[in-house]
């Protein structure tokens, strides 16, 4: 009886040995093009022409209406997209720049990127790197792109705004979101604003 046990403990053993082998990071190395959607049939492509507002803006940090509008600032300048190499790219102009906004609007890795977008890792990266480039480059002297410090008369008229709407506040010309400070914390209403 104890030695029917010790073998069916080997066999446990060994049983999970080889699970744990075949399920070893270093065997799950690349995500192969058949295991994905193809790009026109992605997540992306659903979210992108059916998802509603909230969840557009949810998944890319920006409206749809912002989305055209940062769209054709990077790709409507009357040139044709040019592309070394024999085929054209799998993603389309639209699903590049949700890629790039997905990237950089997150913390999701690459494969996850992948499966949301159909493409396969040694695509996604590349895509990602040309689309830094043109934003930077697009966006570097766009009008709309400038951050603009407010001039004295719009400094008053922000801060009469924002004095009408919080009495005890005073000298604020604006805010920025996304910031998190600690602060005292006081019973005192007052002294708390």
């Amino acid at each position: 009886m104890l030695a029917k046990t010790r073998c069916r403990v080997r066999y446990l053993a060994l049983f999970v040995l080889l699970i744990h082998a075949s399920n070893s990071v270093r065997n799950r190395t690349y995500l192969h093009h058949c295991a994905l959607l193809v790009p026109a049939e992605s997540p992306w492509m659903k979210l992108y022409r059916y998802g509603n507002a909230s969840s557009f803006l949810t998944m890319t940090g920006m409206s749809q209406q912002a989305f055209l509008q940062l769209f054709d600032i990077l790709f409507m300048d009357g040139h044709p997209q040019h592309y070394r190499g024999g085929s054209p790219p799998l993603m389309d102009p639209i699903a590049q720049l949700g890629l790039y906004l997905f990237f950089a609007g997150s913390t999701m890795g690459i494969k996850h990127l992948c499966l949301i977008f159909g493409v396969t890792p040694s695509v996604c990266p590349h895509t990602i790197t040309i689309m830094l480039s043109l934003v930077v480059k697009k966006l570097k002297r766009h009008p709309l792109a400038r951050a603009q410090f407010p001039n004295v008369d719009q400094m008053a008229s922000f801060a009469r705004q924002i004095q009408i709407h919080e009495p005890e506040v005073d000298d604020v010309i604006g805010f920025v979101d996304g910031l998190s400070l600690t602060s005292e914390c006081t019973s005192e209403m007052l002294v708390q604003n």
